[in-house]
């Protein structure tokens, strides 16, 4: 009985088109239009379809009420789809569990009377799933094609992304290459990126303008020190650096990795030795030579050394004790 309550709640949750609007000074929201995209495309595969995201300006979608109605009549017509499909499966589990069940029952005759309403039970559900769940239905009254192409029309910058992400202060991070999973991602696992679109990642702000080119890793935003890391390629190597909200360089693409920490960024050249710099990268705050940061707890930033031990720095970053690392 699980197993049908799971495959019906799948079907549901794939006819799921939008993302939760974003609360900030503008009133915009991420519209998912990949069931959109994968209903128009013809495919029968909802494991791995095109994800596509649009960014929407509420005040002029709201100028289109007639979206919403096909919207609505489109997400009930595709769920009945789905679920035409995944019946049968659930019908096909279940009919394993029972001829199951009664090979039981046949080896173990003493247990038969405690199975045989498990068996009646399950022999009813098995009978109502199709009567219950499966509905004729036909073409879509609204195509998908018809009201993909509606939306882009008034998305913000009439283009779709293969994910995107809320880095504050107004910024998106958005994947402008492609990336591929179940139809509705969310619910079930994150989309797959291919190594080749890895490093096509932008940052956009609400009006549609890219304020940091797509050619990065997926970025990290810290609003609250107007900071973005950011990982690209350099040379056949990938490098890490950060940039402001505002697209200016604060630290330069020289480290193999750079780690946020209330103190100052934790940073490494050669993807061993560890060391702090300040948020501006302006000075080296303690050497490059440690296995990392420990902690920071009273005042005190500890450092891990390759020896067990820790070294502990006061709030002027300088060297007070070695204690030994209890880790």
């Amino acid at each position: 009985m699980t197993t049908i309550k799971l495959l019906l709640t799948a079907a549901l949750a794939a006819m799921s088109l939008s993302a939760t609007a974003q609360a900030d000074e503008r009133d915009v929201e991420w519209v998912n239009v990949t069931v959109l995209h994968h209903a128009a495309s013809g495919s029968t595969d909802r494991s791995n379809t095109l994800q596509q995201y649009l960014l929407l300006d509420n005040a002029v979608a709201e100028q289109h009420p007639e979206l919403n109605e096909q919207l609505e009549v489109f997400r009930e017509e595709y769920s009945q789809k789905v679920i035409n499909q995944v019946v049968p499966e659930a019908e096909k589990l279940l009919d394993e569990s029972l001829e199951q069940l009664r090979k039981v029952m046949k080896e173990h005759p003493e247990l038969a009377g405690q199975l045989k309403e498990q068996l009646k039970e399950a022999e009813a559900q098995r009978g109502k799933l199709t009567a219950e769940h499966v509905k004729e239905v036909g073409d879509y009254t609204y195509q998908p094609a018809d009201i993909l192409k509606a939306l882009t029309a008034i998305a913000i910058n009439k283009r779709a992304y293969a994910a995107y992400k809320d880095l504050g202060n107004g910024l998106y991070a958005v994947l402008t290459g492609t990336s591929f999973g179940p139809v509705d991602p969310d619910a079930f696992n994150k989309p797959t990126i291919a190594d080749d679109q890895k490093f096509t990642w932008g940052v956009m702000n609400r009006d549609g303008h890219m304020i940091i080119e797509p050619k990065y890793a997926e970025p990290f935003g810290h609003p609250d020190n107007d900071f973005i890391i950011l990982r690209n390629r350099q040379g056949g190597k990938e490098m890490e650096g950060a940039k402001g909200y505002d697209g200016r360089q604060i630290v330069p693409f020289v480290y193999t990795s750079i780690s946020y920490h209330p103190f100052g960024l934790c940073v490494s050249k050669d993807g061993q030795n560890y060391g702090l710099v300040d948020h501006a990268n302006t000075r080296q705050l303690i050497p490059m030579k440690y296995r990392g940061v420990w902690s920071n707890y009273g005042g005190t930033v500890k450092m891990s050394r390759f020896d067990g031990q820790l070294d502990v720095y006061d709030a002027n970053f300088k060297l007070i004790r070695t204690e030994p690392d209890p880790n």
